[in-house]
């Protein structure tokens, strides 16, 4: 609306609407046929197209972000000067009409291309977010991957070497993703292990170098008295705390518990179901006669209640429910 409707009525009427790169479909969002474009009618051709490609809003949000960036004359599109910057590399994957530039919903097609692509090998958001992180902070041509110098300084060129699909001796973003989605899984990680293990690191890691040292954390360092929590992420004892160890407490810790991120959600919404007396527990008399959607039934009691206690806790349906799921 604010690049076809100049003069600010909140319509395109007909004369504007010539200006569309998708005049030819007016007719098909002018619910009123009166002839104009509301900002409700462009919104509705908007989520009909979202839908088509499988936009969701994070896709969505990021193409928003690539076209702030690079957008200079803030015309909504990248021109091919714009794009003669170097974003994106496969140019041809973008600009899918072939008309030589770049529209906010062919960003954001792509992107949400690329993120099923990620889906189908395994690499969660959580994945995708570490492999941008390394790539912005080891990157030093800023070519968006790593070569094998990069990978030397940030610490994974032995590990990364399993992952380089190509074998062209870089790593991409992508070969990045899927490297750090099998290290989350063979840690046992969740999601939210994840996110908690980085957020420590940004915590702590001062120079971001992915090193906690002793000499910030020992007694007499500046963080003295974060000193027991060093300690217990100090596995070999070497007074160095790296990523990969907080990233593997945090995996045995999830191991403990027994349970993942979808366990966990669902047993909340279970206790909140059941629990009509608020005691943060589901007493006999709060389960069903018979098993129903969405609900436990007393004959379910048994099998769940870990400690015989008569209730179920919300730590033993979390743990039922991940152990049902890999049965």
């Amino acid at each position: 609306m604010v690049v076809f409707d100049p003069d600010e009525d909140g319509l395109i009427d007909k004369e504007e609407a010539e200006k569309l790169p998708w005049r030819d479909e007016i007719t098909r969002y002018d619910i009123d046929r009166d002839g104009k474009l509301t900002h409700l009618e462009v919104a509705i051709r908007a989520a009909f197209i979202r839908h088509k490609d499988d936009i969701i809003q994070v896709d969505y949000d990021l193409a928003v972000k690539e076209m702030r960036r690079r957008d200079r004359d803030r015309n909504g599109q990248l021109d091919p000067d714009e794009i003669a910057n170097g974003w994106p590399a496969d140019v041809d994957e973008y600009d899918r009409n072939k008309n030589g530039v770049i529209s906010l919903q062919e960003i954001a097609a792509q992107l949400a291309f690329e993120r099923g692509l990620r889906v189908e090998l395994g690499v969660m958001g959580v994945d995708h977010g570490g492999a941008i992180k390394l790539v912005n902070r080891f990157d030093k041509n800023s070519d968006q991957q790593l070569d094998a110098g990069e990978l030397e300084e940030a610490g994974i060129a032995g590990e990364a070497s399993s992952f380089d699909n190509d074998r062209d001796g870089e790593m991409s973003r992508t070969e990045l993703g899927v490297m750090l989605a099998h290290r989350r899984k063979s840690l046992g990680l969740s999601k939210s292990d994840q996110l908690n293990a980085r957020k420590l690191m940004l915590r702590l890691d001062a120079d971001r170098d992915g090193k906690i040292l002793w000499t910030d954390y020992g007694a007499d360092g500046p963080q003295g008295n974060l000193l027991v929590e060093f300690r217990y992420f100090d596995l070999n004892g070497d007074r160095v705390v790296t990523e990969f160890e907080v990233e593997k407490k945090f995996g045995m810790k999830r191991k403990e518990k027994g349970y993942d991120d979808d366990a966990a959600s669902e047993a909340r919404r279970l206790l909140i179901r059941h629990d009509s007396n608020r005691s943060n527990s589901i007493e006999l008399d709060e389960l069903s006669d018979v098993p129903a959607l969405g609900k436990l039934a007393k004959n379910n009691l048994k099998q769940i209640d870990a400690d015989r206690d008569g209730k179920l806790s919300f730590f033993e349906i979390a743990k039922h429910l991940s152990r049902a799921k890999s049965d």
